[in-house]
């Protein structure tokens, strides 16, 4: 079953299933210490964090010791995500710039990338630290057979989204005032947590399905944007790569120019989608919530005795 509710169960054991599930998914892709199967698991991870976040809103001490769990989880995984992504946002450079720079100087930076990353990931090894992610992501997904979540009704929905709607606009305001690498991030961060938790609610409000995916449109830019501080931190970072400091601020250059098209683009996306003020987004919630319900107090038809043969 996809990341959303099943809207013919009760919403708070629809919501422990669906964190289950995405913890023994993380669980499975972490014990094969792959990169794609990391990326993977961090996004499970992900998923169930949103979760939780939302149901802290209801009782945030009933959650808190999981919540602090699956964020040093997330940590672990992103360190290896990151040394990843860095080798993926270098090769769309490359493709994106073939020109700029001499081919065998892509190939000695990429070589320098791929070391780097060989290198983290024999340290994660080393330490086990995926191995101690593993265990407590088992840990955790037992723990949330004994969450006692209270009942939540879809009309409460919309109030639980708003909350993460209104972080998000105010992450977007402070990275307009400041527009660093780390407010974008901040701000990417509250939004793929609100993309999250709509989309687990998408069952109960199928008219949020547009908004929906260009919330993940949003995400998925400001999360290049990310990829690029990181690759440009790296690259800076490497001692490999000191003797070609003409090179990496040349790279840094092709890096810069496409960043600032990816915050241009996602600063005028969550001006649409973030223009509402967040008692208006609540109101309007409440309207497609409320479809949902009154579709289903509609008496059933039955068809005429005459129609059935």
């Amino acid at each position: 079953m996809a990341f959303t509710l099943n809207p013919t169960k009760s919403i708070r054991r629809e919501l422990k299933r669906v964190v289950r599930k995405e913890l023994r998914r993380a669980r499975e892709h972490v014990r094969h210490h792959q990169e794609a199967a990391v990326h993977e698991a961090r996004k499970s991870v992900k998923k169930a964090r949103a979760i939780v976040k939302l149901l802290r809103q209801i009782d945030a001490d009933s959650f808190e010791k999981d919540a602090r769990r699956l964020g040093a989880v997330g940590r672990t995984l992103s360190i290896l995500r990151d040394a990843d992504a860095v080798i993926a946002t270098f090769d769309h450079l490359r493709k994106r710039f073939p020109g700029r720079l001499p081919e065998h100087t892509y190939a000695i930076m990429r070589r320098e990338l791929v070391r780097a990353q060989a290198r983290i990931i024999r340290g994660a090894r080393a330490d086990r630290s995926l191995a101690h992610a593993a265990h407590t992501l088992r840990a955790v997904r037992r723990s949330v057979k004994r969450w006692r979540v209270p009942a939540i009704h879809v009309s409460d929905w919309p109030d639980l989204l708003t909350y993460g709607y209104r972080a998000s606009r105010k992450a977007m305001r402070r990275a307009q005032e400041r527009p660093s690498h780390a407010e974008l991030h901040r701000w990417r961060k509250r939004v793929k947590t609100l993309w999250h938790q709509m989309r687990v609610a998408a069952s109960l409000a199928p008219g949020m399905r547009g908004e929906i995916r260009r919330f993940k449109q949003l995400q998925t830019w400001l999360g290049e944007h990310h990829n690029l501080a990181v690759l440009q931190m790296t690259i800076a970072d490497d001692v490999g790569l000191h003797r070609m400091l003409a090179e990496v601020r040349e790279l840094a250059a092709m890096s810069a120019a496409v960043e600032m098209e990816l915050q241009r683009k996602a600063f005028t996306l969550g001006e649409r989608l973030l223009a509402e003020k967040p008692k208006v987004f609540g109101r309007r919630l409440r309207r497609v919530f409320s479809s949902f319900t009154q579709r289903r107090a509609l008496p059933t038809r039955r068809r005429p005795a005459s129609a059935v043969a």
